[in-house]
């Protein structure tokens, strides 16, 4: 089943809703303010699976994909191999710190293809999980985000 993830415009804490939208969905589950969605007529169709062509909460029409992983997790798990390392090298030297390594990237390398994947907005973030994948639906592009970036700064 689809899902929308969005950051709150009032508290800019994370919510989620599942098509189609409904009165009340778009109430963040933090702060309770309205977040309406601009293209929830898109997933309200009742014509099959969804195509997202734009964001269902900004419409905006430029999309990335990337897989689900929250980047805390990541972050978390590249610190505590690091730390294990270290203790491993202090212990048995260059060989227990190359086990370490290795063991983390397998692990991680398992955990990555099992992992599915997320449609982004570059310009609200919002996250759309379990939706068909498009070809438009490009892997993240650095250059677009700070475009995007710069964008909110100035306006």
């Amino acid at each position: 089943m689809p899902e929308v993830g969005f950051y709150c415009d009032a508290c800019d804490r994370y919510s989620t809703w599942i098509p189609p939208f409904r009165a009340g969905d778009d109430a963040c589950r933090h702060c309770g303010a309205a977040n309406p969605p601009v293209a929830a007529d898109d997933v309200d169709s009742g014509r099959g699976p969804v195509e997202l062509r734009r964001c269902i909460q900004c419409g905006n029409p430029e999309l990335y994909a990337r897989k689900d992983v929250p980047q805390q997790v990541g972050c978390a798990v590249v610190l505590a191999s690091v730390a294990l390392a270290t203790v491993a090298y202090a212990i048995w030297d260059f060989p227990g710190a190359f086990v370490v390594f290795a063991s983390v990237a397998l692990l991680d390398l398992l955990i990555y293809r099992r992992l599915g994947l997320v449609v982004v907005c570059y310009r609200c973030h919002a996250e759309f999980r379990r939706f068909p994948k498009r070809e438009e639906h490009a892997p993240f592009d650095m250059h677009r985000a700070e475009e995007y970036e710069a964008d909110t700064r100035t306006g």
